[in-house]
């Protein structure tokens, strides 16, 4: 069983992962050999990339409605200005998203086989975390043809989109490589990234975290805290367990009875789950109760709404 996690050591692996997806030059712009700028993407949300990923994955939500808009910025990054207009050319790649698949897999697969386990299993059991190309009836591409002017530092691309006709059942992305640049060089791990694509559900938002005094770990709690989408009916909370700790916890309530069900793999829950854990959609409250798989940790948790994250 996985052991409770705090958010220190999970900063610490987020700035290692970080760390190996920027380019080696960028170590300091007056260090022999470093390259002062580089082109590339700036990061368009929150990094959701596994450690072994082998291009950059950002995740945007968008509201349920006809029209969404998605902005990439292509960034002249490190201590100068550009020099001159710099043309830059990018494309959808869906040799990003085929090749990011496929490594997934052979990890899955390379891992089974050490640990003497299934690998046909092991792909299997990755295969929600392979990505398909957003249809493309869903949005339309601005100019792909880009110019950061000089003295500045960034061009933008704009991607509308149609969010009211997304599927939750698909894990689903755009792919862009920068193809070309008139000035400067290419970063080699952000000059292409993944943007997973997806819609909120009902229940997505930032909320004001309270917890009782019987709560195990972290008793009156009152922070603040995000539900994000998983699926149609599901929200995972962030950062993790009673807004404190990486251990993953999802709520799934039903549309129909507003009954709630807690999922907490490292934990378990223990079974039956209490009829009392409710989703209010007047106030747009969450409130759970459950209990560690063995019985030994009580969670008593309210979820107030405070708007859109």
């Amino acid at each position: 069983m996985k052991k409770i996690i705090n958010l220190f050591l999970m900063g610490v692996l987020a700035t290692g992962l970080s760390s190996c997806l920027k380019d080696d030059t960028m170590i300091g712009p007056d260090s022999p050999g470093a390259i002062k700028n580089v082109i590339e993407f700036a990061n368009p949300d929150y990094i959701n990339s596994p450690t072994s990923s082998i291009y950059p994955v950002y995740v945007k939500s968008f509201d349920i409605a006809p029209t969404g808009k998605l902005t990439l910025t292509v960034n002249y990054a490190g201590v100068d200005d550009a020099p001159q207009d710099i043309q830059v050319k990018v494309a959808l790649d869906p040799a990003v998203l085929a090749a990011y698949n496929a490594k997934i897999v052979k990890d899955a697969r390379d891992s089974a086989t050490e640990l003497g386990e299934d690998p046909d299993e092991a792909e299997a059991d990755v295969q929600g975390d392979l990505f398909e190309a957003l249809d493309p009836a869903l949005f339309s591409l601005g100019n792909l043809d880009l110019v950061i002017p000089a003295g500045k530092r960034t061009a933008t691309l704009d991607v509308d989109l149609k969010p009211d006709q997304f599927s939750f059942d698909k894990n689903t992305a755009l792919a862009f490589k920068i193809v070309s640049a008139s000035t400067g060089t290419i970063s080699g791990n952000f000059g292409n990234i993944i943007v997973q694509i997806g819609a909120k559900n009902a229940y997505d938002g930032t909320y004001t975290l309270k917890t009782s005094a019987a709560t195990s770990f972290v008793a009156n709690a009152n922070k603040t805290v995000t539900l994000s989408t998983v699926s149609a009916t599901t929200v995972k909370l962030s950062p993790g367990l009673l807004g404190t700790y990486s251990n993953e916890v999802t709520y799934t309530i039903d549309p129909v009875t507003n009954a709630v069900k807690v999922t907490c793999p490292s934990l378990g829950v223990l079974e039956p789950q209490d009829t009392r854990s409710k989703w209010d959609p007047t106030t747009k409250t969450l409130t759970v109760f459950w209990k560690r798989a063995s019985g030994t940790s009580t969670f008593e948790e309210t979820f107030i709404y405070k708007g859109p994250r």
